[in-house]
């Protein structure tokens, strides 16, 4: 189903208090005043984008499975000049990025899932070409702890420094304001060495023809004024499903638009 957009520039996803913005590209950066991760509209991410050795996948397609969901699809790396030169013989060989990857040989699925005060992440790393390949691939993140009217006029009213310890499972960005003590945590995993540092988590990895990877990112904010623990997340999300559960289900026999357009309103 179609959907409407306001800024046709940008995509969101929300749980509650929890919300994404990206720009069309998937990625939240400086160049997008608004985009980011948010709870309850303090900015706990303000810079979010993967990596393929540094660099950024070309995008092919983006979608909004649900509410709580972006998902995109990438390739890497993309070709940079086409042949064929209207012979109708475009050839066969293969030809290479500057560090050895052969082009379009890395297919990307990136999704972005929302839940309560937390953004999970998971991409799904194929490799469609002939030979094995290697690369480094993961997060480049940032906090700078703006708020949701601060984001979208692009001024700031409060401001204070922005600190990231890495220890050997999470990075964790503190914001120093006397008031104010937010905190961002941000742990990864999947196949291959990992290395993490304060503004990124890499993956290096070795892949075989047509094998597939995962890697996973999860990022917590925490607020000392309003602690949330497991169990108290699990007992709200648990409340939220036996709502959604008790609410009047309406069928329109042959229009099943009206009836997904029923249930996405229910979010």
């Amino acid at each position: 189903m179609a959907e409407a957009a306001i800024r046709l520039d940008t995509a969101c996803a929300w749980r509650g208090a929890t919300l994404l913005v990206t720009n069309c590209t998937g990625e939240c950066g400086p160049n997008d005043a608004l985009s980011g991760f948010y709870v309850r509209e303090v900015r706990h991410l303000r810079t979010l984008r993967f990596e393929i050795n540094g660099e950024r996948p070309w995008m092919c397609e983006r979608s909004r499975p649900r509410p709580d969901e972006l998902a995109f699809v990438f390739v890497h790396p993309e070709l940079a000049r086409f042949g064929g030169g209207g012979s109708g013989a475009s050839g066969d060989e293969v030809t290479y990025d500057a560090r050895g990857l052969p082009h379009r040989s890395i297919d990307v699925r990136l999704v972005y899932g929302i839940t309560l005060d937390r953004l999970e992440a998971t991409v799904l790393l194929t490799n469609r070409s002939r030979s094995a390949v290697a690369f480094d691939a993961g997060w480049v993140f940032a906090a700078d702890y703006a708020d949701l009217l601060e984001a979208n006029e692009d001024r700031r009213q409060q401001e204070a420094p922005v600190t990231a310890h890495v220890d050997r499972s999470t990075v964790r960005m503190r914001y120093l304001h006397d008031r104010l003590p937010f905190e961002t945590v941000v742990a990864a995993s999947g196949a291959g060495r990992s290395t993490a540092a304060e503004d990124r988590w890499t993956f290096a990895l070795e892949m075989q023809p047509r094998e597939t990877t995962a890697l996973h990112l999860l990022v917590e904010a925490r607020d000392p004024d309003r602690p949330l623990d497991e169990a108290e997340r699990r007992a709200r999300l648990d409340h939220h499903d036996r709502w959604k559960a008790s609410l009047t289900q309406i069928a329109v026999p042959g229009n099943p638009e009206v009836e997904r357009l029923l249930r996405r309103a229910q979010g």
